[in-house]
């Protein structure tokens, strides 16, 4: 079996190296999956500019996104990528047990983004093949404006 090397900034190939750098900026290092795609200059850049683009683009702060993440890896059973957008969720300041609570569905104290992240759950045990209308209603009711529960899906069913 061929084994894909795993990349740092070091060794990473030179058109791989910037969009390597800004997510592991976001990350706080470089992961694995980052690495092994920084074999491919042309993916680890299409990577970079899709969360770049939507990072300067939603009006989803970085912390909901990675809340969105997370709770999509935690629906999708992922255990790398829980592990991976704990980290995430963390550095974009998160506690640890309230990552947790995203895992399993729960956000004390943070209704808005509790029922942001039911919305998300839902789409993603669907596979995105539930009905948004009446998701993006519960998140609107939850406190998201129309506007703001709108780019969800995508964020959902990305993974």
């Amino acid at each position: 079996m061929t084994k894909v090397p795993i990349h740092d900034l070091e060794t990473a190939p030179i058109g791989s190296r910037e969009p390597l750098a800004r997510q592991s900026e976001i990350m706080g290092r470089v992961i694995n999956i980052f690495g092994a795609m920084a074999n491919s200059a042309v993916l680890i850049e299409m990577y970079d500019l899709v969360e770049t683009h939507l990072a300067k683009n939603s009006n989803l702060d970085n912390a909901t996104r990675q809340a969105i993440h997370l709770t999509v890896a935690a629906i999708n059973d992922c255990d790398y990528c829980q592990a991976a957008y704990t980290g995430a969720a963390k550095a974009a300041g998160f506690e640890t047990e309230e990552t947790v609570q995203i895992r399993q569905g729960r956000l004390e104290g943070q209704s808005k983004l509790t029922a942001l992240l039911a919305l998300c759950r839902q789409i993603a045990d669907d596979r995105g093949g539930s009905p948004i209308r009446s998701g993006q209603e519960q998140s609107v009711r939850g406190g998201q404006s129309r506007r703001s529960s709108t780019p969800t899906p995508t964020w959902c069913v990305r993974f």
